[in-house]
């Protein structure tokens, strides 16, 4: 049986990057995959792909700060299918401008804000009455590194480190409805997102490796092993917990942060 057969998913920013990742990988193993963004091309060419492969999925534009369109489009799905099994929470970025703190401005700390809590919260609050009902769901949140240390990027990772708070309040307050709640933190992974960097430093990824004790960055692929594992029944006794998926960055501590904050001002921005 496939680890997700039967299961009715909804992923934000599932149109590119991890997101679609998650998306393909979750319907391979038989869910129905609800892909919520606003790009609507790459959307939908996700989603062929996955119907054109033997999956289920759709497309469905969506802004995640719309809640009121949230609300009607999560009504829709639980119609359809009768419940909602499991709501990933991956849409989210970091801004060129969210830079140094006296100089970041209050659009850009909000857009921050917006995107990476604020969606997420809306996206919750909106599936978790169906889940209630049906005495049964999972919340899986996309965090960062930037959540727990001072990696730069100080909105984000303002944004990031709430969302730590967030998905332990949603744990605690749901569990009794067999509700679960968790959040996955990546390290560095390689996305579409640091294409124009790479494209001026070719060897970016070679001098963030050497942030990490595992000497590399992650693979699209094992940042969504780590989320199908939450987000599946093999996590059943798993709620709450902040899951760290960094090749060791965090754990090496100050040593590591120091280096990196030099490599990241001489080398990277």
């Amino acid at each position: 049986m496939n680890r997700f057969n039967n299961k009715v998913v909804i992923i934000t920013g599932g149109s590119n990057g991890l997101g679609a990742d998650i998306a393909t990988t979750i319907a391979a193993n038989g869910a129905f995959v609800y892909i919520l963004d606003i790009d609507q091309k790459n959307g939908k060419e996700v989603s062929s792909l996955i119907c054109n492969s033997g999956g289920m999925a759709e497309f469905i534009y969506a802004d995640i700060l719309d809640y009121e369109l949230l609300k009607l489009l999560v009504h829709r799905i639980n119609a359809k299918h009768s419940k909602i099994d499991i709501l990933i929470n991956n849409a989210g970025g970091a801004l060129p401008d969210d830079d140094k703190i006296y100089n970041l401005s209050s659009n850009t700390w909000n857009h921050s804000m917006n995107i990476n809590l604020n969606g997420h919260f809306y996206c919750s609050k909106a599936v978790l009455p169906y889940m209630q009902k049906n005495c049964s769901g999972v919340i899986t949140n996309i965090g960062s590194v930037n959540g727990s240390f001072s990696y730069g990027n100080p909105s984000y990772s303002a944004a990031k480190s709430a969302l730590i708070s967030l998905t332990k309040s949603i744990a605690v307050e749901y569990g009794k409805y067999g509700i679960r709640c968790n959040i996955v933190i990546p390290g560095t992974m390689k996305t579409l997102a640091w294409s124009e960097r790479v494209k001026f430093k070719p060897d970016l990824f070679e001098k963030l490796s050497k942030w990490y004790p595992i000497g590399r960055v992650a693979e699209l692929q094992e940042i969504t092993a780590a989320i199908c594992f939450l987000s599946s029944d093999e996590a059943s006794f798993i709620t709450g917990t902040s899951l760290i998926v960094d090749g060791g960055l965090t754990a090496a501590g100050d040593s590591l942060l120091r280096e990196e904050i030099a490599i990241k001002n001489e080398e990277v921005t």
